[in-house]
C-alpha cells in the first residue's frame, strides 16, 4: 500500500493573504464583488501585533503536536494572544517579561498592544459582511481587590465586560459558562467543567465566533465515501467533499508540501489547506513550518478545471493549557512563583499569580463552508491553605525527633474508642 500523508489543517481564520503582506494595502472591494484589500493601512503596531500572534500560534502547535501526535488538534491563537493582552497590562518585572516572550510581544509595550488589538477588533468584526465574526472579553472578579487603571483598560481597549462576583456562588460558574455559550452561538456550551473553589480572585475570558460560506461551494450530491490514509498507512473510509471548478485559487507546492487557499465569503478570510508530500512525516512538517513559509506573495495562481477534495469534519479539542505554557517557557508568572507580579491588577495580593489557563475550540467543515468558535480563561486563584485531613486509614509514629529514635508505631484502619 502506498503510504499517503495525514492533511494538516491550518485554519488562519484572520484576513489570510492581507495579514501575511506589510505596508500599504488600502483600497475597495474590485468590480468582481471580491475584497482585494484592507479599508486602510495596517498601522506598524497592528503588524507587529499581528506577527506576534501568528508566531505565538505556530509554537504553540508545535508544543501541543510534541504531547498529542496521533490526535486532532484545533486552537485559537488570537483568542489566547488577546485574553492574555488583558492580562499583560496587570503584569509586572519578571511576570511581564514572561508574558512578553511566550506571547512574542517582543519589544510592544502595553500602550502600542492595547491599542493595535481595540482597532483588530473594530477591523476583523467589519470587514466582509459575508463573514459573521464574533469577538467579546469578559473579566469575573472578587468584589474591591482590583486596580482602577487595569479595569478600566480592559473597557476601553477590549471592550471587556466587567462583573463584580461572588465564586462561591453556584451562580457565578452558570454564567461565566453563559457567557462563553452566548459568544460562541452555543459551540463552546461551557469553558469551566469543574466547580469553582470560590478561592478565585479573577478570571479573565475571550471568546470568538465564526461562520462563513466558501466563496465556491462544494456540491453536497458530489460527497462520497472515500479512503482517508493514516500516518502508519493504514486507511477508513470518510465523507470526501469534492469541487471541480475553473475558479482561480492561490496555492503554494514545495518539496514539503503543498498549500492550498479557499477562501470565504468576500474573499478575505479563507482557510489554508497544507499537505505535507507523499514521503513527509506531518509531525516533522509542524515542528519545521512558519509563517514565513505561507507567505501569500510566493503563492501562485491555479489555472483550468481543478480538483479539490476535502474530508468533511467536525470536533472539539482544548482543555487544561498550563503545562504547553510552561513548556514554552512561561513560569514567572505563576501562581507560588516567586516571581509573580500582578501589582498592575491587584490591590489586596500583588503577589497573586495565573492558577490556570483553559483553552477549547470547535470546528465544522462541511460541503457550506465553516462554522468555529474558541474560549480562552485565564484564572487568578488564592492557594488554598495547608489541610491535613485523616480520614482514611492512615500511619502513625511516636519519637524523640532530636535523636529521631522511635518509641511507637503502627497503623490504624478502624480508630475505634474501646
Amino acid at each position: 500500500m502506498i503510504r499517503k500523508p495525514a492533511l494538516l489543517l491550518l485554519l488562519i481564520i484572520g484576513l489570510t493573504y492581507l495579514f501575511c503582506s506589510e505596508g500599504s494595502i488600502t483600497g475597495s472591494n474590485n468590480p468582481s464583488g471580491k475584497i482585494d484589500s484592507l479599508p486602510r493601512s495596517l498601522t506598524f503596531g497592528e503588524q507587529n501585533l499581528i506577527s506576534s500572534i501568528n508566531e505565538f500560534g505556530f509554537s504553540l502547535l508545535e508544543v501541543i503536536n510534541n504531547d498529542k501526535q496521533d490526535e486532532n488538534i484545533f486552537i485559537s491563537p488570537l483568542s489566547l494572544s488577546m485574553a492574555f493582552g488583558m492580562v499583560y497590562n496587570g503584569a509586572r518585572a519578571d511576570s511581564k517579561t514572561d508574558i512578553a516572550e511566550v506571547l512574542k510581544y517582543h519589544i510592544m509595550e502595553y500602550e502600542e498592544i492595547n491599542e493595535s488589538f481595540e482597532s483588530l477588533i473594530e477591523l476583523l468584526g467589519s470587514l466582509d459582511s459575508k463573514v459573521k465574526f464574533n469577538i467579546a472579553n469578559s473579566l469575573w472578579h472578587r468584589p474591591s481587590i482590583m486596580v482602577d487603571e487595569f479595569v478600566d483598560i480592559c473597557k476601553d481597549f477590549y471592550n471587556a465586560e466587567v462583573s463584580a462576583v461572588g465564586f462561591s456562588d453556584p451562580m457565578t460558574l452558570l454564567k461565566i459558562n453563559q457567557w462563553v455559550s452566548d459568544v460562541t452561538e452555543k459551540k463552546i456550551p461551557r469553558i469551566l467543567d469543574e466547580p469553582l473553589s470560590g478561592e478565585e480572585a479573577l478570571i479573565a475570558m475571550n471568546a470568538v465566533y465564526f461562520n462563513a460560506d466558501w466563496s465556491v461551494q462544494f456540491k453536497p450530491g458530489n460527497t462520497k465515501a472515500e479512503s482517508f490514509y493514516n500516518p502508519d498507512g493504514s486507511s477508513r473510509s470518510v465523507e470526501m467533499m469534492n469541487l471541480k471548478t475553473e475558479e482561480i485559487f492561490r496555492y503554494k507546492s514545495t518539496e514539503d508540501f503543498t498549500c492550498l487557499e479557499l477562501p470565504y465569503g468576500g474573499y478575505a478570510y479563507s482557510m489554508l489547506l497544507i499537505l505535507p508530500d507523499q514521503d513527509s512525516n506531518i509531525n516533522n512538517l509542524i515542528n519545521d513550518i512558519s509563517i514565513s513559509d505561507i507567505h501569500e506573495e510566493f503563492f501562485d495562481s491555479t489555472s483550468g478545471n481543478i480538483t479539490v477534495k476535502l474530508p468533511k469534519f467536525k470536533f472539539s479539542s482544548g482543555g487544561d493549557f498550563k503545562g504547553y505554557f510552561e513548556d514554552l517557557g512561561m513560569d514567572d508568572a505563576f501562581e507560588g512563583s516567586p516571581g509573580a507580579d500582578f501589582s498592575g491588577m491587584f490591590t489586596d495580593r500583588p503577589s497573586r499569580g495565573i492558577d490556570d489557563i483553559i483553552h477549547k475550540a470547535f470546528i465544522e467543515v462541511d460541503e457550506s463552508g465553516t462554522t468555529a468558535a474558541a474560549a480562552t480563561a485565564i484564572s487568578f486563584v488564592d492557594s488554598l491553605p495547608l489541610s491535613f485531613i485523616f480520614n482514611r486509614p492512615f500511619i502513625f509514629l511516636i519519637r524523640e525527633k532530636f535523636s529521631n529514635t522511635i518509641l511507637f508505631m503502627g497503623k490504624i484502619v478502624e480508630p475505634d474508642i474501646e
